[in-house]
């Protein structure tokens, strides 16, 4: 990638204590132009020693120093970027969890490639990307939470 191109690009971390998967994950990003991977990390502890400043982190949800919507909090804090949860993850709760932690974005590792595209692209643009099937999932999660809380108040 040029010099040009790679300063136009949205500068991408990626976050996740498997190797092999971070290594795919970059090469699926970098066949990209408009997305750069800038740096990769196994822990949060690495983080800090890191100088790098991306504009998104694509993390895992269990690292050996964190997990859950606290990971997704932390980077938030202390990297600043948008977040893009890519895990196995998959109970809504555990998508709620790292929404309301603040992630722009929740994709799983089952997923298709370009839903964990399209997640990274929206979080750059500062929307909200949720793989389709668990949006569906969240939302009769939601309306369960909601119908249960009610009941509770009632009594």
């Amino acid at each position: 990638m040029d010099a040009a191109r790679r300063a136009a690009s949205v500068r991408v971390a990626l976050l996740d204590s498997q190797p092999l998967v971070r290594e795919g994950v970059r090469l699926l990003i970098e066949r990209e132009d408009d997305l750069d991977v800038v740096e990769q990390w196994s822990t949060l502890a690495e983080i800090q020693r890191s100088s790098a400043r991306p504009q998104i982190v694509v993390t895992d949800l269990v690292l050996p120093d964190g997990a859950g919507g606290g990971v997704v909090a932390w980077l938030r804090q202390e990297v600043g970027a948008a977040v893009v949860v890519l895990t196995a993850a998959k109970h809504p709760a555990d998508v709620h969890d790292a929404l309301v932690a603040g992630a722009r974005g929740y994709v799983l590792r089952t997923g298709a490639p370009d839903d964990l595209l399209r997640g990274i692209r929206a979080a750059a643009r500062g929307e909200t990307y949720v793989q389709p099937a668990l949006a569906e999932a969240l939302a009769r999660w939601s309306e369960s939470e909601i119908g249960r809380a009610s009941c509770r108040e009632r009594v």
